[in-house]
């Protein structure tokens, strides 16, 4: 959340309250799923990159900021508008 895509960013401005929510959407993502995702190094260090999280379901998360799941024109429309 340092530094959200276009889409977050705006639909944040727009709804500022949303980030707590946003937030506690994040924490509350099932450590397994994460773990699931990542990669384990000797010693038992688990690390996840950017390109694995990408991996995580984000449903509930855009649901916060008013994407519908998986509906991707829905998602490309608000692209639309932001960049408008």
């Amino acid at each position: 959340m340092l530094y959200p895509q276009p889409i977050l960013a705006a639909q944040l401005a727009l709804n500022p309250e949303a980030i707590r929510r946003l937030w506690e959407v994040l924490n509350a993502i099932n450590p397994e799923i994460l773990i699931g995702n990542g990669r384990v190094y000797g010693g038992g260090l688990h690390k996840l990159e950017p390109g694995e999280l990408a991996n995580v379901p984000a449903d509930d998360m855009a649901a916060v900021i008013g994407l519908l799941p998986k509906r991707a024109s829905h998602q490309l429309e608000l692209l639309e508008e932001v960049a408008a």
